[in-house]
């Protein structure tokens, strides 16, 4: 008899245990599984007696989330190089386009956002004119139009890379022809032509201009 009565309690302890493991657990409560030494369970609120077995729950843990893949990072450009040969033949292009008075062939070595930075120089003070291509270009056209008023005499011509030959520089010095203070007047240049590939071409992209004009009488 005492062993019925026995075993009809541990199912009851154990119909109780799934009741009560059915049921939302309280935030802060807290409940012990304690296993006496006849294998009775019993549920509590407070810890296990002395002589019973406290018995943890196994806790599922879930599998961490995957790891995200990173995000491909935009490739920077990198700047097409340049070579001295290719810089040298642009600076004699240039010369040869100034000297014929010659537009067509000076056109395509101009980069559609290039800037072009005139700074003239008087006894009375400095002048700085900015063009954008076509106003450059529209100024050279009418210079080129009026023949021997307007003269271009070639003296020197340097060139520069940049250490990672994506830049280079031109640094030129002329006589040349200017419209300045409505009349042609001859002064001597020095200038520094800008120039990066663009579209698969060296182009010049900036030119920065001085101009020495002699004092009116």
């Amino acid at each position: 008899m005492m062993r019925a009565a026995g075993g009809a309690g541990w199912l009851a302890a154990l119909a109780l245990a799934l009741a009560c493991s059915a049921w939302p657990p309280s935030a802060h409560a807290r409940i012990y599984t304690c296993e006496e030494e006849t294998g009775r369970i019993i549920l509590r609120d407070v810890p296990c007696k002395r002589g019973e077995i406290t018995r943890k729950e196994e806790v599922k843990q879930e599998p961490p989330p995957a790891a995200r893949a990173p995000e491909p990072k935009p490739q920077p450009k990198y700047l097409q190089k340049l070579s001295e040969p290719m810089v040298r033949d642009l600076a004699q292009a240039l010369v040869g386009a100034f000297s014929r008075r010659d537009l067509k062939p000076l056109v395509p070595l101009l980069a559609g956002d290039a800037v072009f930075e005139m700074e003239y120089r008087l006894p009375t003070g400095i002048q700085i004119v900015r063009y954008n291509k076509e106003e450059y270009a529209a100024r050279l056209r009418e210079g080129f139009k009026l023949g021997s008023e307007f003269s271009y005499r070639h003296e020197r011509t340097d060139i520069v890379l940049s250490p990672g030959e994506e830049h280079a520089e031109i640094v030129a010095s002329a006589r040349q022809s200017f419209w300045f203070q409505n009349q042609w007047q001859e002064g001597a240049a020095r200038s520094r032509w800008s120039v990066e590939m663009r579209e698969g071409r060296p182009q010049i992209t900036l030119l920065r201009a001085v101009v020495t004009l002699p004092q009116q009488p």
